[in-house]
């Protein structure tokens, strides 16, 4: 069924791009998840943590990349403004810096503090 499975689905997948990596497991009993299978004796390739570990890769450093944040929720709250939350995901901020918002109405957002659930953040 693999070695079907495969051949019907791997042309697909090339003709689209993708260098694709057929690991068989079966997450029920745990074959080949993280130590070689022995109800696989057959497959003598890598664990699907084995290949997960190689193809992630850290990135460069997240401090000297671009700021990058992504924003999940804005509430306006009266007397203080518009509050956006979101995750950083990499670079460097500052409160006293001006994002620039692309494909937005608003192009500018100029920031006065920067919170980590209620913790003021220094400079």
């Amino acid at each position: 069924k693999y070695t079907q499975l495969k051949s019907n689905i791997a042309p697909l997948l090339d003709s689209l791009g993708f260098d694709a990596l057929f690991i068989p497991i079966s997450a029920f009993h745990g074959d080949n998840l993280v130590t070689p299978s022995q109800n696989m004796k057959w497959y003598k390739g890598e664990t699907m943590i084995g290949a997960l570990n190689d193809w992630i890769k850290p990135s460069m450093s997240y401090k000297s990349a671009p700021f990058l944040m992504y924003i999940f929720a804005a509430y306006m709250i009266r007397g203080v403004g518009y509050v956006c939350c979101g995750k950083v995901q990499q670079g460097k901020y500052q409160s006293s810096d001006v994002v620039h918002v692309p494909q937005r109405k608003v192009k500018k957002l100029y920031t006065f503090s920067i919170e980590t659930h209620h913790c003021m953040k220094e400079n």
